[in-house]
């Protein structure tokens, strides 16, 4: 849809003006980062819904249909929000990890914090957030593609601490939906492999992140793989 066609569409739906900008930022992101991984040949199209949709915060990628989603309510608030919670919790990391990591786990998290002190802007959010999307595309398209998976060895130092923290996270988000009564199929299909690789990758990129950032080492980032 084209661009004003598109903004007209979410006033009318009622989506705010500053929803309507996050929601234009991301999709740029996500079609630069896809331009990156694929070329300009294969664009998928981008859609914005404008109301809940079942299973997305920000975005996904949808295999079946070969294309991005973008959900604009509130997209602003839940990048604001994720601007705050981009830096690894350390408390009670005894209650989720074996006692042999606890001590290996609380020294990577202090070098993560010590790492984000400056709060993220919304558009290095939306970078990181069109990377994780792009390289489910990858997943899904990209022959001979080499995914983390828990009991993988990283690239560098930097990779495994992110598959550590990554574990944690994942464990932590187990037992919490276990809880709240969620059935298990649907634990583990927010939860499976392929988020676990995206996200180890994601959170690869935020600490590899600066404004100057080449379409090579942006490329890096996409294709980042273990040993």
């Amino acid at each position: 849809m084209e661009k004003p066609k598109l903004e007209r569409k979410l006033r009318l739906a009622g989506i705010s003006e500053d929803d309507i900008q996050c929601s234009r930022m991301l999709a740029v992101s996500i079609a630069r980062m896809h331009r990156v991984a694929f070329g300009e040949d294969s664009m998928p199209s981008i859609t914005t819904f404008t109301g809940p949709s079942e299973g997305m915060s920000f975005a996904c990628y949808f295999p079946a249909a070969d294309e991005y989603g973008i959900r604009a309510q509130r997209i602003s608030r839940r990048i604001d929000e994720e601007r705050k919670r981009c830096r690894p919790a350390i408390s009670d990391s005894e209650k989720f990890l074996p006692a042999a990591l606890c001590s290996s786990y609380r020294s990577v998290a202090a070098w993560f914090s010590e790492r984000m002190k400056a709060e993220l802007s919304r558009e290095e959010i939306c970078f990181l957030i069109a990377l994780h999307e792009v390289r489910h595309r990858m997943q899904v398209k990209q022959a001979g593609l080499r995914m983390f998976a828990p009991q993988s060895e990283g690239s560098d130092h930097l990779a495994d601490q992110c598959m550590l923290l990554v574990s944690n996270a994942f464990e932590k988000a187990r037992r919490r939906y276990a809880a709240n009564g969620k059935p298990q199929a649907e634990i583990e299909r927010r939860i499976d492999s392929l988020e676990f690789d995206a996200c180890v990758v994601d959170r690869y990129a935020l600490h590899r992140f600066h404004p100057r950032l080449t379409v090579r080492e942006v490329r890096n980032l996409l294709f980042l793989s273990p040993r």
